[in-house]
């Protein structure tokens, strides 16, 4: 109904909490599934669509880069390194830089959660 009407002034909306959790779950999702792109990681422009202003367009590479770089930060990602060393300007993927999520795979691999909101640990698998 949002899509016809615009958002509705008597619901809040998702918390930062749960925005971070989907953004978190789509991490893992694309970091899981056969690159689109073909190489290790993600780049900035496939984590875009799940910042809180996602760009209009792929031409937009200021808001590409600084949407997408906060989406790394938040979940401490690290530039990938591709078949010819450090994956930066002049890699195989076109100048484009990748990042791997190894923190939120390992958490995610071992059951746990964490929230950076309220720094705590949840041992139990969601």
């Amino acid at each position: 109904v949002e899509f016809l009407f615009g958002p509705s002034p008597f619901w809040p909306g998702p918390t930062e909490s749960e925005k971070w959790k989907v953004r978190g779950s789509a991490v893992m999702s694309l970091s899981t599934s056969p690159s689109r792109s073909g190489g290790q990681g993600l780049s900035l422009e496939e984590l875009s669509p799940y910042a809180d202003n996602p760009p209009a367009s792929l031409e937009n590479s200021a808001g590409i880069v600084s949407e997408g770089l906060r989406v790394v930060s938040h979940f401490n990602g690290v530039p990938a390194a591709s078949e010819s060393g450090y994956n930066g300007v002049g890699g195989n993927t076109g100048g484009k830089a990748r990042f791997v999520f190894p923190e939120l795979i390992a958490e995610a691999a071992s059951g746990m959660t964490w929230s950076r909101d309220f720094d705590t640990c949840d041992h139990t698998a969601s």
